[in-house]
């Protein structure tokens, strides 16, 4: 289960370990750090997200820790995993090395220039996966005053 700690991944992961207690199975979250390079000559500052935090590992992995802990896991096994790389094709990899037998991931349902701007984590993730990935559609992204709010294009209606 990629988890970045989105009220979306948190569903994702919720999802997963009702199935994994189904099938007797265990879980692992993982989370993807993202570390963009940049050429010398854009400055000295910084070329990875490790000159900005150099524990960023660790503190991923606590984070993680303190999110499984916080879970009814219904009995599941929940390991947690930290690692580099761009996201869609890291999540990919870490599921074919670790023989995973299902790759259950949220998706922001990001359209139009939305999707251009950002690309889709997911359908890389799907692209090159080799398990079956189950994606789950971000549904409610906010609540106003009791009523949720269901994405609709660039609006919102009323549930």
């Amino acid at each position: 289960v990629p988890f970045d700690f989105s009220t979306h991944s948190k569903r994702a992961l919720g999802k997963a370990i009702d199935i994994a207690a189904s099938f007797g199975a265990r879980l692992t979250a993982i989370h993807i750090i993202e570390d963009r390079f940049h050429p010398a000559f854009y400055g000295p500052f910084f070329q990875s997200i490790h000159d900005l935090d150099p524990n960023i590992h660790e503190k991923a992995i606590a984070h993680l820790e303190e999110e499984v802990a916080r879970l009814d896991n219904q009995g599941v096994q929940i390991d947690v995993a930290a690692i580099q790389g761009h996201p869609g094709t890291a999540i990919a990899s870490f599921a074919a090395k670790h023989g995973a037998d299902l790759i259950v991931m949220s998706t922001h349902g990001l359209t139009g220039l939305e999707r251009l701007s950002f690309g889709s984590v997911a359908e890389r993730t799907l692209c090159e996966a080799t398990c079956p990935v189950l994606t789950l559609r971000a549904e409610t992204v906010e609540t106003t005053g009791g009523q949720p709010l269901k994405m609709k294009g660039f609006g919102a209606e009323r549930v």
